[in-house]
């Protein structure tokens, strides 16, 4: 059996398919099953998913072989890959670019859509700026590949869903938002700029107070750091929703005891200033929700 833990942790196809090719794969259902666009990917890669069986239970196995890792932070605390992930990610991006159909649309933002509060309102903008809101979740994954190779303009939240430029075009711009004050050093992002260049910007536009890890939740605005990025330089930048909803978002977390910290406040008190600010100019909503901040 050859447990199947990640698809990165592959080596070359030429390896696996000369020594583990009769073997099972093997793997641990995160999700209740397989996904599909995970399926498709592994085929992709070549890997014969007809061998795949899914454990859901206590096994018993004569062998059992753990593929190496080829993506990890060594004991110096540096993110380190090796050649055969680069092969990985090469062989995915060969495989696009067979199929590439282009497209008018060459900005997207990405959309994540979970543990985010007020997430509508960042994509709104991106929008308005030109870009086409893409929920990936909901497309195919040739699709995905598609759209990523054509994107001239690439925008999401910091995470999982950002690490989709390992897929796209050399020096394409490509605009982050981290969805908390200690998500703005994404080790695994950073490996993904040293195999491709690409032309990255990293805006803060959250205001997640009450999120002190990638447990969320996130709370996002359009944010001046944001919005002087794309040439505005505006003093009323906020709307009453914004501050409604950072108080309806504060007032979940306080009472489902999720704590804020001094690093958070000091964190967001030097990008946001202006926002906790304007929110003290409403009292009534502060009053409403039994909120303080100083």
């Amino acid at each position: 059996f050859v447990l199947l833990c990640h698809a990165y942790q592959f080596s070359t196809y030429t390896f696996f398919k000369t020594y583990f090719s009769h073997c099972p794969l093997v793997f641990n259902p995160m999700w209740g099953g397989i996904l599909p666009n995970f399926l498709r990917l592994l085929q992709i890669l070549e890997v014969d998913t007809s061998k795949m069986m899914m454990v859901d239970r206590p096994i018993q196995c004569q062998t059992i072989i753990l593929p190496d890792e080829s993506w990890f932070i060594n004991q110096d605390g540096v993110v380190t890959f090796t050649n055969e992930y680069v092969e990985t990610v090469e062989q995915i991006r060969h495989y696009a670019a067979k199929i590439y159909q282009p497209l008018e649309q060459k900005k997207f933002y990405f959309y994540h859509g979970q543990k985010e509060v007020n997430e509508v309102r960042l994509a709104q903008y991106f929008e308005r700026k030109g870009f086409t809101i893409i929920r990936p979740e909901t497309l195919p994954l040739e699709t995905q590949l598609n759209i990523l190779t054509n994107a001239e303009s690439f925008a999401s939240s910091l995470g999982s869903i950002s690490h989709n430029v390992m897929f796209m075009r050399e020096n394409t711009e490509v605009i982050l938002i981290p969805r908390y004050a200690t998500n703005t050093l994404n080790m695994y992002q950073q490996a993904l700029e040293q195999i491709r260049n690409y032309n990255v910007f990293y805006i803060d536009s959250t205001l997640s107070m009450f999120a002190p890890s990638h447990r969320g939740l996130f709370f996002y605005v359009v944010s001046r750091q944001l919005r002087k990025y794309f040439g505005e330089d505006s003093e009323e930048i906020y709307s009453e929703q914004d501050f409604e909803l950072f108080c309806q978002y504060a007032q979940f977390q306080i009472l489902n005891a999720v704590p804020t910290t001094p690093l958070i406040q000091r964190y967001y008190a030097s990008v946001t200033p202006d926002f906790l600010m304007q929110l003290n100019n409403h009292p009534e909503l502060m009053q409403k929700y039994g909120l303080r901040f100083s």
